[in-house]
């Protein structure tokens, strides 16, 4: 049983993906399950967090940032009733925190316990100062597996906390140097181990300690993405780069 979030809607296959069946209209940018639970499921759209209690057959809307442009969910078995969620956007801007939003109820009800007092995380402090970053583009938030006081977030840069989300540090730097990581955050993730891994535009970055330092794994990745494609007037060659 899998399930995909998407631009169109969120789909579910229970025969391995060899067909699919749309279950819920809008688009879609995270899906979470509940540790432990098969049948609990968060998904976020753009500005509402929806929960289904039933293995995903419905879903039903438990929290609205109004003028959100998108929202990343982090779960952890440190604790399955936490729930937290990272927000961007406003209305007319794709460059501003809206907060930290968290549950400790299984997504039930939610509080904004940060709305960033220590910093935008999304933006970039160290080196090239306040640079703004696209919170629709890079956006992403997890927790610690095993102390679910550590949080981090990624924006252009990565952010920790080890306070459950109240308070901030940018522990990346957006240019070279001794805390330098690849900037544009599109996904943390914990292993069980205690390791978390980044994707982010330069590859894949791990930390054994919590993202206070990271190491670059570059040995047998190979992954390009095309940003532009042109096709030639007089040959009709197709050209990316």
């Amino acid at each position: 049983t899998l399930f995909a979030a998407t631009t169109t809607g969120i789909y579910k296959t229970t025969n391995s993906g060899q067909s699919w069946e749309k279950i819920m209209t809008g688009s879609y940018w995270d899906l979470e399950f509940k540790p432990g639970s098969s049948d609990t499921i968060y998904a976020a759209s753009n500005r509402r967090l929806f929960r289904s209690i039933d293995g995903g057959n419905s879903f039903f809307e438990r929290y609205d940032i109004p003028t959100s442009r998108r929202i990343s969910i982090a779960v952890t078995p440190a604790n399955p009733n936490l729930v937290m969620l990272l927000s961007g956007g406003s209305l007319t801007s794709d460059d501003v925190l809206n907060g930290v939003y968290r549950s400790i109820n299984g997504g039930a009800t939610f509080a904004s316990i940060y709305t960033g007092a220590d910093g935008d995380l999304f933006h970039n402090y160290i080196g090239s100062d306040n640079l703004l970053g696209a919170v629709s583009y890079n956006n992403t938030i997890a927790i610690s597996p095993t102390n679910e006081n550590i949080v981090l977030t990624g924006g252009l840069c990565i952010w920790k906390s080890t306070n459950g989300g109240f308070n901030w540090s940018q522990v990346t730097a957006y240019g070279s140097g001794e805390n330098y990581v690849h900037p544009d955050q599109h996904l943390l993730a914990y292993n069980m181990d205690g390791n978390i891994y980044c994707a982010n535009d330069g590859g894949m970055y791990k930390s054994s300690n919590h993202g206070t330092t990271w190491t670059y794994i570059e040995n047998g990745l190979s992954a390009t993405q095309f940003y532009h494609f042109e096709i030639e007037n007089d040959e009709g060659d197709t050209w990316g780069g």
